[in-house]
């Protein structure tokens, strides 16, 4: 699930159980003397510990094993094509996938989530700054050359996009009040036209506050690959966006000039904005129809999400335009 927050945030929560501390240790390698659980994650657990032989490392749990595996796969894919252009990631140490539940280990990276470095609190004049800096890590990232890498295209290939869309928002749509199976039926229709003969690009899948590494006032870490895939080039820009709107909406207005002109798109561009909110509502549609496998509540709470996201951008005449001059250019 999105925003899982497999970083070192760490916890004052309580010390492990036996068992748990015996878990740790077999991912480990080694008998493991302190253990801090992050102080956030959903369905992933995550815990930077330290072995009675000195080293720390963060032992992530997984959900599901198909997720550890993707996750893993990317990451050594990336590894090499992402040190060429100074984004590090952490390097993995150590995986159990035949275990239950699967599990990785990693190396520390240097700094902390930039939330836990900000206090859990993005209103202030820092975070604006590390907003254009992650406008600059994104528009790196999106240069990473794809000629080779096996990750998942269905978000470059906007035909694909709308059939598969199609068949999420049929399981849901009985859930969801009529207007709001209005908007997303129109989004989808205009998805091939609005997205057509566009590039595909490496996009993280998870591009946000939380899975970015700050130190020293820099970024020093891109986590969680769980999501990557080939993708729109808007596809990181649009959920970073909604990541700050949904769960930080005070401090949007500040920080999304700075990351969008870092990025090198135009705010102003209508077509710019028609496409972030198309992406926008469609990945939460798409987190809604994986929803029931994370859990008792979760797909709830995702619809509810989902309605949310709607009502931020309703599919107005204004956005219709959008799509006519899209399909000019």
């Amino acid at each position: 699930m999105p925003h899982n927050r497999p970083a070192v945030a760490r916890s004052s929560g309580p010390e492990p159980t036996p068992g748990d501390r015996a878990e740790l240790s077999r991912a480990a390698g080694a008998p493991v003397i302190r253990a801090e659980r992050a102080a956030w994650g959903f369905s992933n657990r995550t815990d930077l510990v330290t072995t009675a032989d000195g080293r720390r490392l963060v032992i992530q749990r997984y959900h599901r094993r198909r997720d550890a595996e993707h996750r893993l796969s990317a990451m050594r894919q990336l590894a090499p094509l992402l040190a060429e252009r100074d984004i590090r990631i952490p390097t993995i140490v150590a995986t159990s996938l035949d275990a239950q539940p699967p599990s990785a280990t990693f190396e520390v990276l240097p700094g902390e989530p930039l939330p836990v470095l900000l206090g859990f609190d993005l209103t202030g004049s820092d975070f604006p700054v590390i907003a254009a800096e992650m406008g600059r890590l994104l528009a790196q990232l999106a240069s990473t050359p794809t000629h080779g890498v096996h990750l998942p295209r269905l978000w470059a290939n906007p035909t694909r996009l709308a059939a598969r869309a199609s068949a999420w928002l049929e399981v849901i749509a009985a859930d969801l009040p009529s207007a709001e199976t209005a908007v997303l039926h129109r989004l989808i229709l205009e998805l091939p036209d609005l997205f057509e003969a566009r590039p595909g690009v490496v996009a993280h899948g998870d591009f946000g506050p939380a899975n970015v590494l700050v130190a020293d006032g820099r970024i020093s870490g891109l986590l969680d690959w769980e999501f990557a895939r080939l993708a729109d080039p808007l596809f990181d820009v649009a959920w970073w966006g909604w990541l700050v709107r949904f769960h930080h909406p005070d401090v949007l207005g500040a920080a999304w000039p700075a990351f969008l002109s870092a990025r090198g798109f135009d705010g102003g561009d209508p077509l710019v904005a028609a496409r972030i909110f198309s992406l926008q509502a469609l990945r939460v549609l798409e987190v809604v129809n994986d929803a029931p496998a994370r859990g008792a509540g979760v797909r709830d709470d995702w619809i509810r999400r989902l309605s949310t996201t709607l009502a931020w951008a309703p599919w107005t005449e204004w956005a219709r335009r959008c799509v006519s001059s899209a399909r000019r250019r």
